[in-house]
Parts: C-alpha cells; sequence; structure tokens
C-alpha cells in the first residue's frame, strides 16, 4: 500500500475544524461580586494599563495558589490571578481562574491584526516589539528578525497566527518570543528508509505502508539519511495533501547490551543487540573484530548475524585471546554504513585471588511500597551498574514479619538473566495488614551486596477519612552548583492532625543537593510546608522521596533536582532549541515547533 492518501485526507478535514484559541495572563482583580449568582462579570486590571472584563460561569475552574480548586467566593478585590479566557460572541469567558502570589506573565494565541512599526495587535491587545528582548520565529522554527516578520505579515493572504508570551512593564505588554503558527496540519512519523533520491523520500511506516515525503533545501537532516536507516519525521500536510519534510533525524537502529566487555584471558561473553522497533525485513549485521588477537566474535560463524523479520533482538559470542589490551567490535547494517554501532572490549590476566566481578551491587526499585491488603504488587531489583556477567541467582529473604509470614508470597530466589540489569516479579499479600522487610543478597561471588525492599500494607478500614496526598512545588528544579532555593511540599487538603512527613534520596549521590530537613512536620490545619535546597559542588542529579504516614494513605511525591554549571548565552539558546524539539509530540496540530538547523543541500 503506497501513499495512504485517504488516512491523510481525513487528518486534513479534521484538521480543519477550528477553535477559538484561549489566551492566559495575568492580572489584578478590580471588582468581582458573585453574591447574585453565575455566570458573574470579573473586572481585571492587566498592571494598571489595560482593563478587561471576563465572564465567570459554573464552568470555570477556580484555583489557589497550590493548583487545588476553590470556592468562586474566595476570590476577592486585589487578588493576582492567572486567568485562562476564550473570546466568544459574547465577549471573553474564563475557562480558569487560579489567585497567584505576584503577577505572571502574559501569553496569547491569535490572529495578527496589524503589524505598524514595532506594536503588534494580537486580539485587542497591543504588544510591543523590543530590540534585544523579542525573538520572533516563523511557521518553520526559524529565528527571524523584524523586517522578515513584516514581509510575512503583508504578503500573508489569509493571515498569521501567533503564539505570543510576554511580560508586563510600566503597563506596556512587552513581547519576549512571538511563534508564527503553521495553517498546515504538522504531523510525526517513524519508519525506515526504502529510497532517497535528495528531494523524495520512501518511508516504510511499517504493516505494508510506504509513504512519499517530499524534502526540500528546507527540511533540516540529522544524520545520514540512507536505505535501511530508521528516522524520526517532522512536517506537514500542504495544501496538495502531500506530506513535507520540516525534519528528518536518523535514529539508533540497534543497541548493544552490553556495549562494554571487561574479560580476562580466554574468557567469552554474549552480546545481545536490541532493535529500536519490530522491522519487516531481515537485519544482517556485519561483526568485524578490529584486533582478533585480543578479542574476537566466535558465534556466529562466520561473523555475521541475522535478525529475522519480526524479531526485535539477537546475540553474538566474543572471546578473549590472551593478550592483554583494548580493541573494539564494530556492528554495522549490511548495506547502511550509518547504522552502525561499537562495543568496547578491554582484556586482562586475571590477578590471583580474583574470582569475579566484586564490584556489582544490587538495589530495589522503588526501595518502598504501602502494597493493598488481599492484592498484589509487582515489584522490581536491579543491578546498579552494568549488567549480569552471567545468569546472576538473588536469594530473597522476609525480615521483621509482623503478621504470619504464609500470609505473603514471593520467590525464594529470582534470577537476572546474562547480559540483564534487572528482573520483575510480583508479591501476593494474603492479609490485610503487616510490614517487614525483603532483603536481596548477591552471591559471595558477586560481591555479596544487598539492599532491603520496606514493606507496608495500608489496612482496610471503609470509614476511613480521605487520605493524605503530597505534591512537591515545583516538582523539578534546575540549580548552578552552591545555589540554592525553596519549595514547597504541599498537601492536597488541611492536616488533620498533627504529623510527620519523612523525606530520603531516593536515586542519585545526596551530596549532589541537601534540603535544609528530612522531616517536615505539618501541624493541624497546615497545608504547605517551605524546604531550602542547597547544590553541592558537583553537577549531577539526585531524587527526593516524600513519604506520608502509612496510616494516613502513606502517600510519596518525588523531587527531581538537577545541578548544572551555568552556561553562556549561546549554549542557553542552544538549549532552548533542543527543549523546543522535545516538545514538538506535545505542541497542538495547529503548531510548528522545529528549529532551525542544518538544511538538505547545505551541509549535514
Amino acid at each position: 500500500m503506497r501513499n495512504p492518501t485517504i488516512l491523510l485526507t481525513v487528518v486534513w478535514l479534521l484538521a480543519s475544524i477550528t477553535f477559538a484559541a484561549p489566551i492566559e495572563f495575568g492580572a489584578e482583580v478590580l471588582e468581582w461580586d458573585p453574591s447574585g449568582g453565575l455566570p458573574a462579570s470579573m473586572k481585571l486590571s492587566i498592571s494598571g494599563g489595560y482593563e478587561i472584563s471576563v465572564k465567570v460561569t459554573n464552568f470555570t475552574e477556580v484555583k489557589n495558589e497550590q493548583g487545588f480548586p476553590v470556592l468562586d467566593t474566595d476570590v476577592k478585590p486585589g487578588d493576582q490571578v492567572e486567568i485562562e479566557a476564550i473570546l466568544t460572541s459574547e465577549g471573553w469567558v474564563a475557562l480558569e481562574v487560579q489567585i497567584q502570589d505576584e503577577e505572571s506573565e502574559f501569553e496569547l494565541k491569535g490572529p495578527v491584526e496589524s503589524l505598524v512599526g514595532n506594536t503588534l495587535m494580537v486580539n485587542g491587545f497591543a504588544l510591543e516589539i523590543v530590540t534585544g528582548i523579542t525573538r520572533i520565529r516563523d511557521q518553520f522554527g526559524r529565528w527571524v528578525d523584524l523586517a522578515s516578520f513584516q514581509q510575512m505579515v503583508d504578503e500573508s493572504s489569509s493571515g498569521l497566527t501567533v503564539k505570543v508570551e510576554a511580560l508586563i512593564d510600566n503597563g506596556a505588554i512587552i513581547a519576549k518570543t512571538i511563534k508564527v503558527l503553521s495553517r498546515f496540519v504538522s504531523i510525526s512519523l517513524e519508519g525506515t528508509v526504502e529510497s532517497f533520491d535528495g528531494s523524495t523520500l520512501e518511508l516504510n511506516l511499517g504493516d505494508g505502508v510506504v509513504l512519499t515525503v517530499v524534502v526540500t533545501t528546507e527540511t533540516e537532516m540529522r544524520g545520514e539519511v540512507t536505505p535501511g536507516a530508521l528516522v524520526q519525521l517532522k512536517g506537514f500536510i500542504n495544501s496538495d495533501l502531500v506530506v513535507e519534510a520540516l525534519r528528518i533525524r536518523v535514529r539508533k537502529l540497534f543497541e548493544l547490551v552490553p556495549d562494554e566487555l571487561h574479560l580476562q584471558f580466554s574468557e567469552s561473553r554474549d552480546v545481545l543487540v536490541v532493535l529500536a522497533q519490530e522491522l519487516d525485513f531481515d537485519l544482517v549485521l556485519n561483526l568485524d573484530a578490529e584486533d582478533p588477537t585480543i578479542a574476537e566474535v566466535t558465534s556466529p560463524a562466520p561473523p555475521i548475524l541475522t535478525i529475522p523479520a519480526g524479531d526485535t533482538s539477537g546475540g553474538f559470542q566474543v572471546q578473549a585471546g590472551d593478550i592483554e589490551g583494548k580493541t573494539v567490535i564494530r556492528v554495522t547494517q549490511e548495506g547502511a554504513e550509518a547504522n552502525s554501532r561499537v562495543l568496547k572490549v578491554e582484556v586482562e590476566e586475571a590477578k590471583e585471588g580474583e574470582e569475579g566481578d566484586h564490584e556489582l551491587e544490587v538495589k530495589w526499585t522503588p526501595g518502598v511500597i504501602h502494597a493493598a491488603p488481599n492484592g498484589s504488587v509487582e515489584v522490581r531489583l536491579m543491578l546498579k551498574h552494568g549488567v549480569a556477567p552471567a545468569d546472576l541467582e538473588i536469594p530473597l529473604q522476609l525480615l521483621d514479619w509482623t503478621e504470619d509470614p504464609s500470609a505473603i508470597s514471593f520467590p525464594g530466589s529470582v534470577v537476572i538473566p546474562e547480559g540483564s540489569r534487572e528482573v520483575r516479579f510480583r508479591i501476593e499479600f494474603l492479609t490485610d495488614s503487616g510490614s517487614g522487610r525483603i532483603r536481596a543478597t548477591l552471591p559471595e561471588i558477586a560481591g555479596g551486596d544487598s539492599d532491603d525492599l520496606e514493606i507496608g500494607l495500608v489496612p482496610s478500614d471503609p470509614e476511613a477519612k480521605e487520605r493524605i496526598k503530597l505534591q512537591w512545588s515545583p516538582s523539578e528544579l534546575k540549580l548552578a552548583p552552591g545555589d540554592n532555593t525553596s519549595v514547597q511540599l504541599v498537601l492536597h487538603r488541611p492536616a488533620p492532625d498533627p504529623f510527620d512527613v519523612t523525606i530520603s534520596v531516593l536515586e542519585g549521590i545526596a551530596s549532589t543537593a541537601s534540603l535544609s530537613s528530612m522531616t517536615v512536620s505539618f501541624p493541624a490545619g497546615v497545608t504547605v510546608a517551605s524546604i531550602l535546597v542547597t547544590a553541592g559542588a558537583e553537577e549531577g542529579r539526585v531524587v527526593f522521596q516524600a513519604l506520608a504516614p502509612q496510616e494516613l494513605g502513606g502517600a510519596q511525591a518525588r523531587l527531581k533536582v538537577k545541578v548544572e554549571a551555568e552556561k553562556s548565552k549561546k549554549d542557553d539558546e542552544e538549549d532552548d532549541l533542543e527543549d523546543d524539539e522535545e516538545e514538538d509530540d506535545e505542541e497542538e496540530d495547529d503548531e510548528s515547533g522545529d528549529d532551525g538547523g542544518k538544511k538538505n543541500g547545505k551541509g549535514n
């Protein structure tokens, strides 16, 4: 089946259905009186420079500073609020009103009404374009200057629609970013390349579907596009109902597990080849040892691995020689040199008294579970570093269990297969209460490391009150080494009685970042507690987990902290481009969030 026109036509027709675009902006409440019932009009001031009225209805969501629902009567004149509203034939209607600690930024989306000099009119709002502050993107995600933007506005026959992020400065609305939205349907695809002549690409989407894609000089190419390459494509359906590529990125067709080997003389090890997706053709891989005297491929022989269509993995065996040194084994798709991976191999003579790898560490993920009574839960036991050098049998032992041991069922041991990092299994509970630990211990030959899984069953109580829920605000932080900032731990309802929340390091190294306290006390009636986060001296990532008491439901919440040195403005701009690229798949169909970059015909 080639060029599924019917499918694309349906997509095109769906995209022709348009909806009024909401705007988001921060404002001060001037007048608000819902005592007469809803709908009611709320009069707002945007930094004193603009006044606007929005209608609040029974469908409007009203939230407090933490994002939890509140009554419309909780909003008072003088409050700072974040408004999401939509323009209708009856004027602006609020979709959401959220009370803010301070005035927030301004965001809107709509058609360009005019662009005169440095003033852009959108939805009746005058936005100032300021050199050095305002950045403008065209519908293909490329940065353009004001003159180019003016030309786009002047030449557009059907008008431009833009998305604007702005800030308020002394009553003026200053545009920070202006993004021109594509009038075509955006589309994201993934498949393997059947052929590519520089202007036309045949993309195999699987199940016999092959799509013809137009590639232009404006198409951004990332990686070498050759037959057999697995690619991600971002593009749009043009007025001729043809897919036109904006960006083509070559993906890794397969991975090696592991991708590094440390062998002793004459030792052999299996390596797994894992495909990124199921293919509808046989994948033939050449296995080339750079220095066979150090290490060579002994199976298959000859060293050519074929993974049949429909399979997602295959394997080969590497054997060390009797010479110390380092080498590589290249795994390359036959006929597509771009699809290549390198296996690093280091060979050394066994040292006296050395019987195995003593650096393995074992870890439960998560390390604490609160399971439902008379039910079951899936758990994961994994190696912190590397993979199992051979089938690794790990005994499991129940410790400190408060109920009848026969009421909890799990294997006496589990096996992490050779070449793998983890094993998953279920724990069954035949009781409605209990707590304890399950200890996993590596064999002595593998180092003997151990880790405990903490287990607690939440007793059934049909008359119990609503359980406490936890939330970090924000839930992710990015700090420079040595910096600090405050975060909040928020309850979804006031604490019924005083209680403590315990915090532990779930992932990463504790020295990466620290909290002002690893125990947070909530007095009765309180919903928010502030905690200071301080970054360490080294870059890294750490995840903190907050845990509520078991009697209140044992809710968990994770705070992710990334410590990274500050970058130059140029580096930040490049990161912005990468961030936008990752968000492409989450944007609305009528938006084009693609970045600039190297173009086809202008170097890859």
